[in-house]
């Protein structure tokens, strides 16, 4: 049995995405198992203090042995924040990596156009999910960790689909297709990276 671990705040649990979407979409590959360690409005940082109780809650759980840990932080903490990020990342993987195999970073999307975080950031969608993607990509190359840029597939989805609604009514969280897209895109990213694996 693989066993992945996702960390992280709403942009992950909401749609109960790891469960309800992501796991079964895992099936059809053999047996995996799902198991998630989230907080909404949380950053990577909290998640890696030991006085925290998710902190304390994810060192329970890091005593597991698990085949992938997929890391998402708070995307404005990504962009107003990025020492915070880094040092969140670094935290976290230094907390895990006895334990986990293989890291993944969910880099994730903008506010969607309209919202007034993206106004008060002087930013369209498209520009905060890039800002955003550059910095995981940084944090990426600089700790030899692969991205799952779903950010950046939402808004190749929205430039193919103009129609289709990947955001819920607050216009951050993801709808139920925007959860999907997310957790296809994670796949794929950890498929890719099986496959690296298995040429090694």
């Amino acid at each position: 049995m693989r066993k992945i671990l996702f960390v992280g705040n709403s942009y992950t649990f909401f749609n109960d995405m790891p469960t309800h979407i992501f796991e079964p979409m895992l099936r059809v590959f053999g047996n995996w198992k799902v198991t998630s360690v989230t907080c909404g409005g949380y950053r990577l940082e909290q998640f890696a203090d030991p006085s925290d109780p998710e902190g304390q809650r994810l060192r329970r759980i890091a005593k597991e042995h698990f085949d992938f840990a997929v890391l998402q932080d708070h995307s404005l903490i990504t962009l107003l924040e990025p020492q915070s990020f880094e040092n969140g990342v670094k935290e976290v993987v230094n907390l895990l990596q006895n334990n986990v195999d293989n890291f993944i970073l969910f880099a994730t999307w903008g506010r969607k156009n309209g919202c007034e975080t993206l106004i008060d950031l002087g930013m369209t969608c498209e520009q905060m999910t890039e800002a955003v993607a550059t910095e995981y990509q940084r944090v990426g190359s600089k700790f030899g960790i692969p991205i799952a840029h779903v950010g950046r597939a939402f808004v190749e989805y929205a430039q193919r689909n103009p129609n289709a609604e990947l955001y819920f009514q607050d216009m951050h969280h993801p709808s139920k297709l925007g959860s999907t897209l997310a957790a296809q895109t994670i796949l794929n990213k950890i498929l890719e990276q099986i496959g690296a694996n298995d040429k090694k």
